[in-house]
This record gives C-alpha cells, structure tokens and sequence, in this order.
C-alpha cells in the first residue's frame, strides 16, 4: 500500500505519515541520524508592500558547440505595472563593466522576454578544469523595482553513448566540450535545526569539499533544495551540483491534490535556483525505484505509457510526467533524470545510468576490496561508516564513563544497523587494532575508511579513460553518517 516501508527488517526510514507530508524527510529519522522533527516556519518572514514590481525573472542559457556564443534567455512577469512601462536589462562582465543594456516592453499582461547574446564569453568550469566567471543579468521595472542574477555562461551536457570495451553507455557530464570525472560527496542537510545554518558555514564546509578536490555535490533527496547561498557558493568555488527533487525511499502518493502540490514546489524551487551554473542535473528522487524493486510493489518497467494510479506505485506520475514536465519548461539546459539509482534493465544497473553501491558495508557486506567488482557508469553514491573526531564524540558524549565503543551513549547515537559488527569484522580483515581506548578507536575506523575509499576513488578513476571508454566515469562518496559514513566528520550530524 501506499507509505509500505518494506517487510520490516531493512534500514528504517522514518515512519511512513512522513510521505504525505511536504517537509524534510529527514526529520523522521533515518539510518543516519535520529528523529528531530520540527513546526513552524524555518524562513525569514518578510512583509513586502509595493505598488509595482517584477514578480518573476528567469534567466537560462545556452552555449554554442564551438563555444563562441552565449544566449542568455530571460522570461517574468510583473504585477501592478502600466502597460507602457518597459523593463531595461542590462548585464556586467565578471569584472563588473557593463557590457549590454536594453529595453524590452510588457505584453498586455504584464509579462517579458529577451534573448541577449554575448560573442566570446568568458566560460565557467568546475575549479579543477578553470575559472568561475559570473555575470551578473539585471531588469529593472523604472526606479520601482530591480532584481539582478549571477550566471556562470557554461556549455552543459549529460552524455550517454555506446562504449568501446563495454557493455551499455556513458553517463558523464560535459562542461564546455571537456568530460568531466566528477568525485564528489553527497550532502545531507548540514543541522537538523535548519535555521542554525548559515553563510559563513556553508562556505566553509564547501570550501572543505573543495580543499578535498571534490568537483560534484548531491544534495540528497531526503533533506531540502538548499538556501540560496548554497548555490552562490558552488557556483563561486566551481563545485557542480546534482540535485535530488525531495522524495526519498518511500512509496509516496499520487492523488490529485497532493501532486498538484508537488508541481507548484518543483516550479517555485526550479525557478529559484534553477540559474546556477553549478546545477548539473535534477533527479526525480532517491531510491524510490530501487525499493519498488526491493519490496515488489506493483512496478512494470516496461509500462512506460500509464495511468499508474490503480497500482501501489502510483508516484511513478510524479516522477514520469509531473517533474519532466516542469523541468522541460523551467529547467533550461539542466537535464532531468527520474532517480537516483536509475537505468537500464533496473535501477541499479551498472552498464546504464547511475548507481547506489551498499554491497560493501550494508548489503552482504563485502571487502572493500570488492569496491573493483561494482564498478558502473556513475556511482552516485557509497560510502564507509567511520567514527568521528574525538572532540564530536566528546560533546555529544558528556559522561566520561561512557566515552567508550560500545558504551550504550554511543550506540544510541550510532543509527547504523549493525554497526558494532561491521566494525570488528572490517577492522580484523584489514589490520592489526584495538578500540580502546576512544581514541585508538576513532584512530582505526578513520584509518579504515580512508583506506576504503582511496581504493574505490583510484580504481574508479583509473576506469576514466578517453573518449568511449569512460567505464566509470564518475561517482560522489556519501556523507551520510550514522556516526561518518565517508571522508568529512561532520560534527553537526552526530546530535
């Protein structure tokens, strides 16, 4: 039925009334962290008066294949404006100079366009392939109103062609003609108290990823399309973005109101933060597919036509129709994907789109020497639990006669299933160790995730070739961490 978990034994996600619910999915708990939920509003509330103004201004763009002409495409609509009143666009060259301006008039109902173009841009790439030029596009409605975005001018591509020495196709990312092997992260929300996030952190946990030569960034679809200056930041540090749409391993409904709903979010967050030259790609969700597979809910990969709605997997309209929809008509060059894992035959196929690899650590949990054997077109998540730092453990462990493995403190922090087990048994096949005291403790489990996830990154990366045989071409290590599922402690996240 709809809101079905599964049979009771997997990973718990959260009690299934979260799903009808239009909120951070995270905040029900999950295999990371613990149940916080929240009420209320976790926005600046702004009281706005006016008598004219711009209520919408999208900027999208497009590049030329030789990389010699920029379009710039601009749509809004204004309210309460005459209809005599024009609207003047004007842009600045990333050094600040103003490179073009002009007036563009108002239909009769209050709306605008203009395509501008700009002949040898300045091109942004991700910083370990060049520069972040930004251009910043402004219209202004006379002295009443003005609003101004920052764009990164970028050739973007998802490429899915046949291998030399491989089964399936591709599935890379191309900005400005150059493949690009994109070693990442995946983000999870940075606190459970959102409001508690702020610029400066922001900037220094991105600057961290950066630092690490991390070029792509998922935000994961169990927490939130992130604040504005999340994507500043990216497009300023040159990180790439894959971004989830808000769904996460649950079976979700399809009723009228609720995906009516559902399409108004996916329009305002895409023509939010759909300008950045950061944002690589929507995905429908997270898992859902691959759980539908899992847990046998009614799924027919070979119905592609519908209605679905008869079936206990109806959110497939969500996913199929609903969010293509809106990002084919909001999204510009940012392509659409219908979830992460997704392709071929199912949705973990390795020879086509991404994958999720948990076959080490979860799953039967193999050697991460095993990580050669699960190599796929785009590993778009994994990773490894290891503790955090003994300053986190510390503060969230305030009796000193807990701070041990194993005490019952750490292990009610610890949301991992099993994880006292896998923890000895990775350690004994890998190395000599004791985890006591903490700090040895912190000390192996680190060393051990380093460990594992140097091998995966340099097999992988080693399957990064030339043109047609990029085997895999790219992959994010996750960051879930029921203690630290991957390279960066992030002490926030152990509450």
């Amino acid at each position: 039925r709809i809101g079905y978990k599964g049979n009771g034994t997997d990973v718990h996600f959260g009690g299934p009334e979260r799903l009808f619910v239009r909120k951070a999915q995270y905040h029900w708990g999950w295999d990371w962290g613990p149940a916080l939920n929240t009420s209320g509003p976790w926005k600046e509330i702004h009281l706005e008066t006016f008598t004219e103004r711009i209520s919408q201004f999208l900027v999208r763009q497009t590049v030329s294949p030789d990389l010699s002409l920029a379009t710039i495409i601009i749509s809004g609509k204004t309210e309460g404006a005459q209809p005599s009143s024009t609207i003047t666009l004007t842009i600045l060259s990333p050094t600040g100079t103003q490179i073009l301006t002009q007036e563009t008039s108002l239909s009769p109902t209050g709306t605008f366009t203009a395509s501008l173009q700009i002949s040898n841009p300045e091109l942004w790439y991700p910083f370990t392939y060049g520069s972040q030029p930004l251009y910043t596009v402004t219209a202004s409605l006379g002295t009443s109103d003005s609003q101004s975005r920052t764009l990164g001018l970028r050739r973007l591509q998802l490429l899915q062609h046949p291998l030399k020495s491989a089964p399936g196709t591709s599935f890379l990312f191309a900005l400005n003609n150059t493949p690009i092997f994109c070693g990442g992260s995946c983000w999870i929300p940075g606190d459970y108290l959102l409001p508690r996030m702020t610029p400066s952190r922001y900037t220094s946990w991105l600057q961290l990823a950066k630092a690490g030569n991390q070029v792509m960034i998922r935000v994961w679809g169990g927490g939130i399309v992130e604040s504005d200056d999340f994507y500043r930041i990216c497009d300023e540090e040159g990180i790439l973005v894959w971004q989830d749409f808000l769904f996460a391993c649950g079976d979700y409904p399809a009723s009228g109101g609720f995906v009516e709903e559902v399409k108004k979010e996916a329009e305002e967050q895409v023509e939010r933060v759909g300008h950045h030259a950061c944002l690589a790609i929507w995905a429908g969700n997270n898992e859902d597919y691959m759980l539908a597979e899992r847990w046998g809910w009614e799924y027919d990969i070979e119905d592609q036509e519908g209605p679905w709605d008869n079936t206990n997997f109806p959110a497939r309209k969500i996913y199929e129709r609903v969010l293509p929809e809106v990002c084919e008509r909001l999204a510009g060059d940012v392509p659409y994907w219908r979830s992460s894992p997704y392709g071929g035959k199912t949705s973990n196929d390795v020879t086509v789109g991404d994958t999720h690899i948990w076959d080490v650590w979860h799953g039967p949990m193999a050697p991460y020497q095993d990580y050669k054997a699960y190599t796929s077109r785009f590993v778009s998540e994994f990773g490894f639990e290891s503790a955090p730092s003994i300053r986190t453990l510390h503060k969230a462990i305030t009796n000193p006669r807990e701070r041990h493995w194993q005490s019952q403190t750490f292990d009610a922090h610890d949301k991992g299933p099993n994880h006292q087990r896998r923890y000895g048994m990775y350690s004994g096949e890998n190395f000599r160790f004791r985890f006591n005291p903490l700090r040895d403790f912190i000390y192996s489990t680190q060393y051990l995730q380093a460990e594992a996830m140097k091998y995966a990154y340099n097999h992988w990366r080693r399957a990064f070739r030339g043109p047609g045989d990029e085997i895999c071409v790219s992959h994010s290590l996750s960051t879930h961490p029921p203690i630290c599922l991957s390279f960066t402690s992030l002490h926030l996240h152990f509450p």
